[in-house]
């Protein structure tokens, strides 16, 4: 996969991040307002704050470090990507040598790989 593309799953992945915590966030009971503390769980204010801001953090204008975070998250599921493609690959390469396309079969295979690529990021980026 290239770094563009990591770059973009990061991204989104940041976007499906924020929007869970932001519905977390809303779920917050403020303690003096609960009949029974012992059914509350408390989180730090540091740690809400932090979140409430990477949340209106564009991905773009994260810390290198917070990015990593998204890109830790992406590299989980990647292999499965991976697979998809290098399956499929194999499926359009099979085609190919049963249609005894030699030389120009590889060339056109490789040219169309490479637009699937092109294809994949136009995509991700909408």
């Amino acid at each position: 996969m290239t770094k563009e593309i990591i770059e973009k799953l990061a991204e989104i992945e940041h976007t499906r991040w924020a929007d869970w915590q932001r519905w977390v966030h809303t779920k917050f009971i403020e303690y003096k307002d609960v009949k029974n503390p012992k059914e509350v769980v408390c989180l730090e204010r540091e740690w809400v704050n932090r979140w409430d801001n990477q949340i209106q953090t564009n991905y773009k204008d994260l810390s290198e470090k917070e990015k990593d975070s998204d890109r830790e998250q992406v590299y989980r599921y990647l292999p499965i990507v991976q697979d998809l493609l290098d399956k499929q690959k194999e499926e359009i390469r099979e085609k190919i040598k049963n249609a005894g396309m030699g030389f120009w079969g590889t060339k056109a295979y490789n040219e169309g790989y490479a637009q699937a690529q092109a294809d994949i990021l136009k995509k991700l980026n909408k």
